[in-house]
């Protein structure tokens, strides 16, 4: 159907509204289309939230909530006092671009960015953050702004403490929770007070990402662990000179596999008879596609395994909010770190991020997730098979990313470099290797990163540039 006018105004244009979306998720794409038809040209100012919302008969907020959506996506470019604008989208039909974090600049010329590192952040639930926060700002007492407790405040630490329990089996507390800034302070406060303690040296896999190796060797020596399909070879820790070990069991990046039951148990026996501890790396946990429920290491001895987890898949990088479910001797000297670090992470983050948890916004989003990126990964491996028979898809049983062993004779370097010349971004697997051979055979795919309007125009490229 078709929204109807309010009163007529100068800037009413119309868009076509889906029965089956709501009013803002209907005014968004109908925004898209237009842009994408030419209707809405690059640099037309649209109307302001009070012009259009007295126009479609909605409120501001619904307005608002749009334009920012928009903006985001790369659809519309906004400017304090400018208003907003339509963005100027490449020719040809080209989708907005989805600028990461790590460089700017590169990712400027990027069509299609489907190199690990984030999630679909046009996926972030601004709506439901947004109400949370709204809440928290009217009913909060003056000391809270004020300094906080470096351990986190109690209200997010029992909500995580509750989620960890019912959604990855973990034997925790509200008591044994450290918040932090996101997975990799949480390794350099752990780090830093195993350094403390004696500990010497680290063990970390390999292929792994390299800034976890910098972040450790910031504070220990570090030694690499060699993963195969099994997983981390765990048996070469008895042989090794490390005290502590980073293992990725859920799925690992970049190979995404999970860690084999036997060698899990080595890992356990490993730290039970050498003292050693195991530092969990929860990466991919929620997103679990095929097989049973892979409960976390820590559930089987919270006093061998420190864990950490963060939103950073599942909300979004920049929230910088992550915890560490720590053994007791651990606790006290990891709060002083923390404190030392950065005093505190902001209250009203972690309590929005605990109202999401106990309200069920949170497990709400993460099931729509879910079921869009396995709807993604199925999209991509269908794809891949129909037309380049030559490749493997592997590690797509959990997570946002897979490798894709290419056809013989194609080598991922010149693959990459082709595709960023077409304006996509992929990740080459031997960039993750640290110690081990250069095999050059391989690319890592973030499926999960790009914008849905943008995901299947960029697997379709992706798979036109691959020779059969």
């Amino acid at each position: 159907m078709t929204i109807s006018w309010v009163k007529p105004g100068p800037y009413s244009f119309l868009v076509d509204l889906d029965p089956k979306l709501g009013r803002r998720a209907a005014l968004e794409a109908g925004l898209r289309d237009a842009i994408r038809a030419g209707r809405l040209r690059p640099g037309a100012r649209l109307p302001s939230s009070r012009i259009l919302a007295a126009e479609l008969g909605v409120s501001r907020g619904t307005i608002s909530t749009a334009y920012t959506q928009l903006v985001s996506e790369g659809f519309l470019v906004s400017s304090r006092g400018g208003g907003s604008r339509v963005a100027d989208l490449a020719t040809g039909g080209a989708e907005p671009k989805n600028i990461g974090p790590r460089s700017e600049k590169e990712a400027s010329a990027l069509r299609w960015d489907f190199r690990p590192g984030e999630p679909d952040l046009t996926s972030f639930p601004r709506s439901e953050w947004q109400n949370a926060l709204r809440e928290i700002l009217r009913t909060s007492p003056a000391s809270f702004l004020g300094y906080q407790d470096p351990q986190g405040v109690p209200e997010l630490r029992s909500a995580v403490a509750d989620h960890l329990r019912r959604s990855r089996n973990l034997a925790v507390d509200t008591e044994n929770i450290v918040i932090c800034a996101g997975f990799r302070q949480g390794l350099d406060l752990i780090c830093r007070v195993l350094r403390d303690a004696g500990t010497r040296t680290v063990a970390l896999e390999d292929p792994g990402l390299a800034d976890h190796h910098r972040v450790a060797g910031a504070s220990l020596n570090v030694v690499s662990l060699p993963v195969d399909a099994l997983g981390a070879d765990t048996q070469q820790l008895w042989t090794s000179s490390a005290q502590a070990v980073v293992l990725t069991p859920s799925h690992q990046f970049p190979l995404g596999v999970r860690l084999h039951p036997d060698r899990r148990a080595e890992a356990f026996a490993w730290a039970r008879r050498t003292d050693g501890l195991i530092i969990e790396d929860d990466y991919d946990g929620e997103f679990l596609y095929d097989g049973g429920p892979l409960g976390a290491m820590q559930g089987e001895d919270p006093d061998r395994v420190a864990y950490i987890g963060s939103v950073s898949k599942t909300l979004a990088p920049g929230i910088r909010l992550g915890w560490l479910v720590l053994p007791p001797h651990l606790i006290s000297p990891v709060c002083e770190a923390k404190y030392l670090s950065d005093a505190a992470s902001g209250s009203f983050d972690q309590n929005v991020l605990a109202s999401m948890l106990r309200s069920g916004a949170f497990a709400t989003h993460l099931r729509k997730r879910r079921v869009a990126y396995r709807q993604r990964r199925d999209h991509m491996v269908g794809m891949v098979a129909e037309r380049v028979p030559g490749a493997t898809v592997r590690g797509i049983a959990a997570g946002l990313h897979a490798v894709i062993e290419l056809p013989a004779g194609v080598q991922a370097g010149w693959l990459q470099r082709s595709a960023a010349r077409r304006g996509l971004g992929i990740g080459n697997l031997d960039s993750y290797r640290i110690a081990g051979e250069r095999a050059d055979d391989a690319v890592v795919l973030a499926y999960g990163r790009p914008p849905s309007h943008s995901f299947a125009r960029g697997i379709a490229e992706f798979v036109d540039l691959v020779p059969g």
